[in-house]
């Protein structure tokens, strides 16, 4: 099951994107008609035709009804689509930002490998020449793959998503479905961040993903949310039954959210699911 991203979360990993549609020189915003900022969710799945969404796709890529009024009143327009043969560079240049909730599994969709790849490699040439990259990841049954294919892709960009998951015991709740939620105030002041005291986000991990990783990023990274000094990442075993976690990368203030620019545009990494 794909679940949503938190409300004030993705609002401000857009928000960290969102001014491409005023920069100047940037050759992707929408119509000039309309000065509403615009962002495209791609949908993890490979087609021939045209870049068209269905009742599925919107049902699992968009934002919930509240979520998108706060979007809209904010002054987002959003589209979807899939990966398809017909997904253009003049397509994409009508969003300002593209949001990826999870990669494109090119091996789930036999014949379609080499034009999945390429569609993948335009989605940087996007953003190099000028566009918006949210990338995060949605839960499910991959085993940590989807960790792996979403580090071939951003690999050209520095930044490394680790198959460890977030945890801060002295800084939770837990919620009347049984799960799990850490806070952090550990924000570092940038214009996306403005009034923004901090974020919830999710600890729970079992065999098939974990929830909330931590990133790993070049000099070029600026990471705008970090766990608290009582966070750590645990590294944590997939495709079998729960282990006990070993230690993780960090023993403290791990990244949870970075953005970088990016040739003309700017990508934000946002690990959650």
């Amino acid at each position: 099951m794909m679940h949503r991203p938190t409300a004030k979360g993705l609002v401000v990993a857009l928000s960290a994107l969102a001014c491409l549609a005023t920069r100047p020189g940037f050759s992707a915003a929408p119509a000039p008609a309309s000065k509403t900022p615009a962002y495209l969710v791609l949908m993890h799945k490979a087609v021939n035709g045209p870049p068209k969404d269905d009742a599925r796709m919107r049902h699992f890529c968009l934002p919930d009804p509240k979520l998108r009024a706060r979007l809209k009143k904010l002054g987002f327009e959003v589209g979807v689509a899939p990966y398809a043969s017909g997904l253009t560079m003049d397509y994409l240049k009508q969003f300002n930002v593209i949001v990826m909730l999870h990669p494109l599994m090119v091996d789930q969709f036999p014949g379609l490998e080499a034009m999945g790849r390429e569609k993948q490699k335009l989605v940087l040439d996007y953003v190099k020449a000028g566009g918006g990259l949210l990338v995060m990841r949605a839960t499910g049954w991959q085993f940590g793959k989807d960790i792996d294919e979403l580090n071939r892709c951003l690999k050209p960009a520095g930044v490394e998503i680790l198959s460890e998951q977030v945890v801060d015991e002295e800084n939770s709740i837990t919620l009347e479905s049984h799960y799990k939620l850490s806070w952090t105030d550990n924000i570092a002041k940038h214009p996306a961040t403005e009034g923004v005291r901090g974020l919830f986000y999710t600890t729970y991990h079992h065999m098939y993903s974990d929830s909330m990783s931590p990133l790993r990023v070049s000099k070029d990274w600026t990471v705008l949310v970090r766990g608290k000094k009582t966070t750590k990442s645990l590294k944590t075993i997939k495709g079998q039954k729960q282990k006990t976690p070993g230690p993780g990368t960090y023993a403290s203030e791990p990244p949870l959210l970075a953005v970088r620019n990016y040739g003309k545009g700017r990508i934000a990494v946002w690990p959650i699911n």
